[in-house]
C-alpha cells in the first residue's frame, strides 16, 4: 500500500467518513534514537465486504512500507494517492520526517519523487528479512525499530536538521510565510532555498506550502458545517475563490463545492 497512513494530525484523507468499517489505523511515536529521522510509525488494518477506493493527499515525505512479506520505499508524491481496499489486510510503515531520508538515500530526493522502489534497493537485502519476519507474525513495532537503529546514520547534519525542522513546521502550518520569508528565516537566497528543498525533499518550498493549504481545506470541508468557500479561500491565503478551487481540484479531483456535496 502506498502512503496509506493518516497523515500528520489526520490531514489529507479524502472523505474520511466514507471509509468502510472495520477500518483501523494508528500511529506509534519513534523510540529512543529515532526521533531525528522518523516522525512516527503507523499501521492500518481493514476488512471490507466489497472493494473500496480510498484517496489521500499525502505529505512530501518518504515512507518505508511493509505488506505481505515485502518492503517498499515510497517517495514523496506530487499527486493524490489512490488505493483500492479489498477483503482483509494490514500494513505497517515508517513515516520519515521531511528531508530526513536524504542522507539515507545518498542522493537528491528528486530521484524518489513519485517513485516506488523495493526497499532492498536502498537498504540491502536485510530489510527483506525484516519483512519476512513481520509476515510470520513477529511484533512489527519491535522488529522495525531495531532494524532502523541498525541502518540509519548516526546523526543528522546540523544544516539539514534545521531544514527538516522548518519543513516540518511548514507542513504543520506553524510557519505561514511566503517563499521569500522562509528564505529570510534561513538566511539564504530564494534560489538557494529552492535548491536545498529540492535536494532534501524532492519538492519546492511553494509546493510544501500549497499542500498544507489543501490539507487544511479538506479538514475544514469535512466539518459538520463547512465554512463558506469564499471565506475559506481567503483564510487559507488564496487571492480568490477561483484560485482556491483550481488548486483543490488539481489535488483532490473535485472542486470544493462538489466535494462538500458528495462527502
Amino acid at each position: 500500500m502506498n502512503q496509506p497512513d493518516s497523515p500528520r494530525g489526520g490531514r489529507g484523507i479524502v472523505r474520511p467518513r466514507a471509509v468502510p468499517r472495520p477500518f483501523e489505523h494508528g500511529r506509534i511515536a519513534p523510540g529512543a534514537g529515532l526521533a531525528p529521522w522518523v516522525s512516527h510509525l503507523w499501521w492500518v488494518r481493514w476488512r471490507v465486504d466489497a472493494p473500496f477506493v480510498q484517496f489521500t493527499v499525502p505529505y512530501p515525505v518518504v515512507h518505508v512500507v511493509f505488506e505481505d512479506g515485502q518492503a517498499m520505499v515510497h517517495g514523496p508524491m506530487s499527486t493524490r494517492f489512490r488505493r483500492e481496499l479489498v477483503g482483509e489486510g494490514g500494513v505497517f510503515g515508517v513515516h520519515f520526517r521531511p528531508g530526513a531520508f536524504r542522507p539515507v538515500l545518498g542522493e537528491s530526493l528528486r530521484a524518489l519523487r513519485d517513485q516506488r522502489w523495493p526497499a532492498r534497493r536502498v537498504f540491502g537485502e536485510g530489510v527483506d528479512h525484516v519483512a519476512a519476519r513481520l509476515a510470520d507474525g513477529a511484533p512489527a513495532e519491535v522488529e522495525v525499530q531495531e532494524w532502523l537503529r541498525a541502518v540509519l546514520p548516526d546523526a543528522l547534519d546540523p544544516e539539514l536538521a534545521t531544514l527538516v525542522d522548518l519543513a516540518e513546521r511548514m507542513m504543520d502550518g506553524e510557519v505561514d510565510l511566503g517563499v521569500a520569508q522562509v528564505a529570510g528565516a534561513l538566511g539564504v537566497s530564494e534560489r538557494t532555498l529552492q535548491r536545498r528543498f529540492m535536494d532534501a525533499l524532492g519538492w519546492t518550498p511553494r509546493e510544501v506550502l500549497l499542500r498544507h493549504r489543501v490539507h487544511e481545506a479538506l479538514h475544514c470541508l469535512d466539518q459538520p458545517v463547512p465554512p463558506p468557500l469564499a471565506e475559506l479561500a481567503l483564510t487559507l491565503g488564496y487571492c480568490d475563490q477561483a484560485h482556491f478551487s483550481r488548486e483543490f481540484k488539481r489535488m483532490v479531483g473535485l472542486t470544493p463545492g462538489a466535494y462538500v456535496r458528495e462527502r
